[in-house]
């Protein structure tokens, strides 16, 4: 599944999924904007240099607190927080076997437990 995103007037990224703040309108308007965004993950085969060069760059200049990037041929997962104004300043790689939690930094009440993956169930 992907999911447009709105970060400015003339970029609308298809993140593979996007975790957002719930809006009462369900992003039926408009598409979720950085401020509604608290993760983006996408999963990558072929396009890995594209997503660490280009994308996770973007997502963080657009203060998206979170992009984690599933690497299917090295079968483990890049974790990026803390956005920059060029890139991510926290990175860290996590293998099959894993357990990685999001939400711990992030100032923000929310009606779901952190969200938890391990990283051996992506990989099978």
């Amino acid at each position: 599944m992907q999911s447009p995103i709105r970060l400015g007037d003339f970029s609308e990224p298809q993140a593979d999924i996007v975790i957002a703040r719930p809006r009462e309108d369900f992003c039926r308007r408009n598409h979720p904007a950085p401020a509604d965004i608290l993760l983006i993950i996408e999963a990558a085969e072929h396009s890995l240099r594209y997503d660490r060069a280009i994308e996770g760059p973007l997502y963080a200049r657009y203060g998206i607190p979170e992009y984690w990037l599933v690497d299917l041929p090295g079968r483990c997962l890049e974790y990026y927080r803390s956005p920059g104004s060029t890139d991510y300043l926290d990175t860290s790689r996590h293998l099959t076997g894993e357990i990685l939690s999001s939400y711990p930094h992030l100032a923000v009440q929310l009606d779901l437990p952190a969200l938890s993956l391990s990283i051996g169930v992506v990989f099978g």
